[in-house]
């Protein structure tokens, strides 16, 4: 995610100036706390995805980030699109014996 988090950085850079340093460690703490939150895999894939999203609007008037809005946006739908399916399944009940019931029944007794 280090590679992720330095392009991405590049992206809050103004065009006639560089990015300050306090800037860009107020941005990776920003971003550390999302990937506490979200998990260092969702938002490395949200990262790349808003990366690419872009560049590829780096043509016309782009201007750079102010925020986080659009990665945290892109990290909502990569989020909602991994989310795993929970699946139900049904636990076997166990029949006890009848010797195994009045072993349980004793046990509840004495502790009871």
């Amino acid at each position: 995610m280090a590679r992720e988090l330095i392009l991405y950085l590049a992206l809050f850079k103004p065009r006639t100036q560089a990015l300050r340093w306090s800037r860009a460690l107020a941005l990776a703490e920003e971003v550390e706390q999302l990937a506490a939150e979200h998990g260092e895999a969702v938002v490395g894939t949200a990262l790349r995805e808003t990366i690419e999203a872009m560049r590829a609007k780096q043509g016309g008037g782009w201007q750079p980030l102010r925020g986080h809005g659009y990665l945290i946006r892109v990290l909502g739908s990569v989020t909602a699109r991994d989310l795993p399916v929970e699946t139900t399944t049904q636990t076997a009940v166990k029949h006890h014996s009848k010797t195994a019931q009045a072993m349980q029944a004793l046990m509840e007794d004495v502790d009871g």
